[in-house]
């Protein structure tokens, strides 16, 4: 496992998969779960604006932000490497 300079581990990547599949419906509803929203070191790498319209349509209220390498990851939202 890689570490940062401060010795926190590396975030996990999860790719959300194809946007007009399954995959934003998937990570919305996980990240929604409060357990792990608060325990998961691990980040989203895919469209922001497709997983914030699979939760806005699954009427979850999930904070997404942007993250980009380097950036703490934060417990309680839904960071995503836009690409």
């Amino acid at each position: 496992m890689s570490k940062h300079p401060d010795n926190t581990p590396a975030p996990l990547a999860v790719t959300m998969g194809c946007p007009a599949g399954i995959g934003p419906e998937i990570i919305c509803r996980l990240w929604a779960r409060e357990a792990f929203a608060a325990a998961a070191h691990a980040i989203v790498v895919g469209d922001a604006g497709m997983l914030r319209r699979a939760a806005e349509l699954l009427g979850l209220r999930l904070a997404i932000v942007d993250w980009t390498p380097g950036d703490p990851v934060r417990s309680g939202v839904l960071p995503v490497l836009h690409t």
